[in-house]
């Protein structure tokens, strides 16, 4: 009974200081909150923020997308390399995602086509449903029975002189020649003749693609051939046509890229591995 009263007496005697300094610290929080007021942003700093973590996150989109795409490629690659032994593959230039890219093949190792599809949902290496879809590029090798043979059979075109010249850039410069309802640009780099076509008809212009292309060049190599190689690129092509050619010697070979972008043809042909 003492000890109960006891308790209840110095209970009793600090509820008075604890009361004083609950006060004492309530008005220094006041205080700290006129010293340090809350942080307030305006709506155009939040929608900048937003806009920094939209940017952010379709950044990662893009390389996850890229990452997918490379990855579902080296195993098309991997594939071709079992079937076809001591072949090179395009890397790169094969534009599409890893939900619509697939690639089957026919032949062997002496006479083959390799065909890179972009479009439709992505299946198996060499699926059948594959047979009746659209390749978007192709690489194709053929066998001859001589080295002349196979270097008859690439289309490479020498500038002829006296014609009008158009200055390319990195001190390359192509011929200018128009016939048949179209205008062509031709020049050489190396072992390799380069042509582009546009049509008068449409209103088209090839100095802009073979600009590209000679600035692509600049940074990436082509196959080196025995003898020729020979580029032949559009400005505009059907979709349902792979117009756009890279083709060159090797041995008694010939190999030759087709694509229906001329862009995607130079950058598989630079790719090989």
């Amino acid at each position: 009974m003492s000890l109960a009263l006891l308790g209840t007496a110095c209970h009793k005697q600090t509820d008075s200081p604890k009361e004083s300094t609950q006060s004492s610290k309530t008005t220094k929080k006041k205080s700290d909150t006129k010293k340090h007021p809350s942080k307030k942003f305006s709506s155009s700093e939040q929608q900048s923020n937003l806009s920094e973590q939209s940017s952010s996150s379709s950044k990662s989109q893009s390389q996850s997308s890229s990452s997918a795409v490379q990855g579902r490629l080296s195993m098309i690659t991997t594939a071709l390399r079992q079937a076809l032994p001591g072949e090179k593959f395009p890397q790169t230039g094969i534009d599409g995602h890893a939900a619509t890219l697939s690639s089957r093949y026919t032949g062997n190792q002496q006479n083959y086509v390799v065909y890179y599809y972009t479009s439709g949902d992505a299946v198996d290496f060499n699926d059948d449903r594959l047979v009746n879809r659209q390749a978007a590029l192709t690489l194709q090798k053929i066998t001859y029975s001589s080295v002349s043979a196979a270097q008859n059979a690439i289309d490479y075109r020498e500038p002829s002189s006296g014609l009008p010249k158009v200055d390319l850039g990195t001190d390359i410069f192509a011929t200018k020649e128009g016939a048949a309802g179209s205008t062509y640009l031709n020049w050489t780099e190396g072992r390799w003749s380069l042509v582009t076509r546009a049509s008068s008809v449409n209103n088209e212009v090839g100095e802009p693609l073979a600009k590209k292309v000679v600035a692509l060049l600049h940074t990436k190599m082509l196959p080196i051939p025995d003898q020729h190689g020979a580029i032949n690129l559009y400005v505009s092509s059907s979709a349902a046509s792979r117009t756009n050619t890279v083709s060159w010697s090797k041995g008694n070979a010939v190999y030759t890229i087709a694509a229906v972008d001329p862009i995607m043809a130079i950058e598989a042909a630079t790719s090989l591995e």
